[in-house]
């Protein structure tokens, strides 16, 4: 299934170019506002991310707005908040539009940025209550853990996180494959995970270890020139392993 996913991926090349426009975007933001600045980091991130990819959430370190680190300074709050919120915005947008191609790329339909900008604004209100609503589980769960169990706690909220993750991981594929709301699409995806294939798990072992190689290249490799060449490199291989996601839904779904 991921070999055909690549198949489709390279006859169909604006799929993966979407995510790299949105990432090349936040590499500029990030430049103007932080400059290329630190050194290289041994990091592992395990992470599963579903949809839109992005090298943001592989970073350890404040620089592209799109990851939950990202702020100006403590002097300037008020600015920080409303980057972050309308680069959270746009992700949503981008979100919808990604995922209406990926199901159309699925489906063997020729895609094109008219679907693109038809999937963002049908989906952007569903993506974007949906980010808030992770972000604000994230940080109040994650911060209790922390609290009342200090590291340990930590590591078992990141456990439960990535559990659930998998749990619901056709949820943002749902939305746009049923057109359902966010309330109704929790249920939908559940029900689909229940009839998963068994290339599920062989594709969802792949995303999380493909951010996983990525964390340690981009973190570890921490200059300009090789982190543009790993950027595009991996919102590429991370749009093919969705594109295969996306191939198992529709054969469940039948």
């Amino acid at each position: 299934m991921i070999s055909d996913a690549f198949f489709k991926l390279r006859r169909q090349l604006l799929l993966a170019l979407v995510p790299i426009v949105l990432d090349l975007f936040g590499f500029l933001v990030g430049l103007a506002v932080y400059g290329f600045s630190g050194g290289s980091k041994l990091t592992l991130k395990l992470t599963l991310n579903i949809g839109l990819p992005s090298v943001s959430s592989l970073l350890d370190r404040q620089f592209m707005p799109g990851g939950i680190q990202f702020n100006f300074s403590e002097a300037a709050p008020f600015a920080a908040i409303l980057l972050f919120v309308l680069f959270m915005m746009l992700s949503a947008f981008f979100q919808g539009g990604f995922i209406s191609l990926l199901q159309k790329a699925a489906e063997d339909r020729r895609i094109s940025l008219e679907h693109f900008f038809r999937g963002a604004v049908h989906y952007f209100a569903r993506f974007f209550v949906l980010q808030l609503l992770i972000m604000l589980v994230f940080l109040a769960a994650g911060g209790l853990f922390l609290i009342t169990l200090g590291l340990v706690g930590g590591l078992l909220f990141l456990v439960v996180f990535l559990w659930l993750r998998i749990l619901f991981v056709y949820l943002e594929f749902t939305i746009v494959t049923d057109d359902l709301s966010l309330a109704a699409s929790f249920g939908q995806a559940r029900h689909y995970f229940r009839r998963r294939l068994p290339d599920t798990a062989f594709i969802i072992i792949a995303i999380i270890a493909c951010a996983a190689v990525f964390a340690l290249l981009i973190n570890g490799l921490w200059f300009p020139l090789p982190f543009l060449i790993l950027l595009i490199a991996y919102d590429f291989v991370a749009s093919g392993l969705q594109l295969a996601l996306m191939l198992s839904l529709l054969r469940i779904r039948g």
